[in-house]
């Protein structure tokens, strides 16, 4: 899957980050090599999963075994990027994405 980043700061933070942690590390591999969405709803990819709210239209990435850790913030992308009727991304569609923030978005 092909990856981009709203700033590179941002870029740099994950893999300092990844350094320090494996299962960080796992998940952009795993992000590298998938094909499309699907490939990184698995928990062991990262549990990918759709966002409400602020963040309606994106995605998260888990970026830690936990489903209450950080979390990659993604903007679906890709060549042939399509929705259904109700707005909701076609998963097959989304083969490349825009990392806008790493978040601890459910800490309060």
């Amino acid at each position: 899957m092909e990856i981009e980043w709203l700033k590179e700061k941002i870029k740099k933070d994950l893999l300092k980050y990844a350094q320090s942690n494996k299962i960080t590390a796992k998940r952009i591999l795993s992000i590298k090599a998938a094909k499309n969405f699907c490939d990184l709803e698995l928990a062991s990819n990262g549990r990918a999963h759709f966002l409400e709210g602020k963040y309606a239209g994106c995605f998260a990435i888990d970026l830690e075994k936990t489903g209450n850790g950080k979390r990659l913030i993604c903007q679906p992308l890709g060549s042939e990027l399509q929705k259904m009727e109700n707005g909701m991304y076609i998963k097959e569609t989304i083969t490349a994405l825009k990392i806008l923030e790493i978040s601890d978005h459910y800490k309060k």
